[in-house]
């Protein structure tokens, strides 16, 4: 691997000037110049980025924690941070955790060795403590509401709209009702919350928890557990694409599908007037970015929204 210490061997010029030369930073005169850009074509020399980022006491690159792109609200998460970083100068670091806690320590580790500027975590495993131990080596923006002080929250109230949507289906008189999630684990706060709303709301109304579920495809097997549910007249999906596919498959076997609502809206909800939940996802992945580049940033939280008449 050349160096510049080989530059300024073969050039007959000290390392420094050949630095300045590089880095643009003083004054070369114009025959040493010509002499240095020479032999850097010569060797095929092209300068170590990581050194370059340590001296300018930067990386201008943002590194983003994501368990998965199976589920609608990553994906659409990760194109609000991409459209964002298109009006920037820095780059997007896409780091897959498959909610590991072992990949998301390492990530963190990556942070104190300045591999990034700052560390985005769309959802996480690890103890958000363990997590703001770091914040002194870079910017640390999560998708959730903290109130740690040294973390920056961007995150979305999803009470407004659980409380609407559970409302809702209230006036339908539900004696029972499926409620499907990823995580199906007090872990995820996406399932404390709805349970905390449902069972404010729903006072002794039977209800039966599922998870594994984050997209169309999944809706064959969770049919047929759901179809072994004596009773059932109420499933809140966790995405528009899954409560389409079991509509489907109701129609399929030819039963009377029971009241199926979502908690995440898509244009295939939309396309069928299903009730659902805004939950900003795109929004969350502008707002983070700006958070994480920012000199002075604040915490934000959206207010979700029941969406009922949505053709």
């Amino acid at each position: 691997m050349v160096s510049i210490r080989d530059i300024a061997k073969q050039s007959g010029y000290s390392i420094s000037t050949v630095s300045r030369y590089i880095n643009k930073s003083g004054y070369v005169s114009q025959e040493a110049a010509e002499t240095i850009s020479a032999i850097i074509k010569e060797l095929d020399y092209s300068p170590s980025q990581i050194a370059r980022d340590l001296s300018a006491g930067h990386t201008r690159k943002i590194g983003v924690v994501v368990p998965h792109v199976r589920h609608t609200y990553f994906t659409e998460l990760i194109k609000g941070l991409l459209d964002a970083a298109l009006e920037s100068h820095y780059q997007l670091l896409f780091l897959p955790s498959d909610y590991s806690i072992e990949a998301e320590k390492a990530y963190l580790e990556q942070l104190r060795s300045n591999a990034f500027d700052a560390l985005i975590f769309t959802s996480r495993a690890i103890d958000i403590q363990t997590i703001a131990s770091y914040r002194k080596y870079g910017s640390i923006v999560c998708l959730e509401e903290t109130d740690l002080p040294e973390l920056i929250s961007i995150s979305v109230d999803r009470k407004p709209g659980y409380q609407a949507l559970f409302k809702w289906i209230q006036k339908h008189n539900p004696q029972k009702v499926a409620l499907l999630f990823s995580r199906n684990s007090p872990i995820s706060p996406t399932f404390r919350e709805t349970l905390s709303v449902f069972e404010e709301i729903f006072k002794g109304v039977e209800y039966v928890t599922f998870g594994g579920l984050m997209r169309y495809e999944d809706a064959g097997w969770i049919f047929e557990k759901l179809c072994m549910q004596k009773g059932l007249d109420c499933i809140v999906s966790n995405s528009d694409d899954l409560a389409v596919g079991l509509l489907e498959f109701y129609k399929k076997a030819g039963i009377e599908p029971p009241l199926i609502v979502s908690q995440t809206s898509q244009l295939s909800g939309k396309l069928l007037n299903i009730p659902s939940i805004d939950n900003y996802s795109y929004q969350l992945g502008t707002l983070a970015f700006k958070a994480a580049i920012a000199k002075n940033p604040q915490s934000i939280c959206l207010p979700s929204k029941f969406l009922i008449k949505r053709k």
